[in-house]
């Protein structure tokens, strides 16, 4: 449910908490377009009672005060779920273009952060923030601007949550 909470000299903020997490993105249809620019990743976009991205600046405080696990629930349409847990996570701040940590993977969706393939040029971990108007990655292809949507991409990506929202029937390829 939705849950007040303080940080750091700040007023209050909504978040939305589930199982004992709290969201830093929900998306469950394609309706909220993650096409957005940097300031608006920056500061969050959505509704916390639907669709939302929760803002990097919110993430970058929240996960440097204290530590903070990740829990990637990934659900299809017939109630099948994948899930990717990272015990370590955290997001620099707006300096460091608000750069991704993440370690101690388990789970069943598959380690996308940390993926060494292909050299380890699609590894998301250690990367910084991009959005189709800034673009930060190693590549000289804009991810973001390619995939209309602001994530941690380098040379694109093995996963790319904010991506276009495909609504699947079955968890079968």
């Amino acid at each position: 449910g939705v849950y007040k909470i303080k940080l750091e000299k700040g007023p209050y903020v909504d978040v939305y908490c589930k199982e004992g997490f709290t969201l830093i993105q929900k998306r469950s249809s394609k309706e909220l377009d993650f096409n957005k620019t940097w300031e608006e990743y920056k500061a969050g976009f959505g509704s916390v009672n639907g669709d939302y991205w929760m803002g990097l600046e919110m993430i970058h405080i929240m996960t440097n005060k204290s530590n903070y696990a990740l829990h990637v629930d990934l659900g299809a349409a017939d109630n099948v779920s994948f899930v990717a847990d990272y015990a370590k996570f955290s997001v620099h701040s707006e300096a460091d273009n608000y750069t991704l940590h993440v370690s101690g993977f388990t789970g069943t969706a598959g380690n996308a952060l940390q993926y060494t393939g292909g050299g380890g040029k699609l590894m998301h971990n250690g990367m910084p923030f991009s959005t189709p108007g800034r673009d930060n990655e190693q590549s000289d292809t804009n991810c973001a601007q390619k995939y209309g949507s602001g994530w941690w991409f380098n040379s694109c990506f093995e996963a790319n949550l904010n991506g276009k929202y495909i609504e699947q029937t079955s968890s079968e390829p």
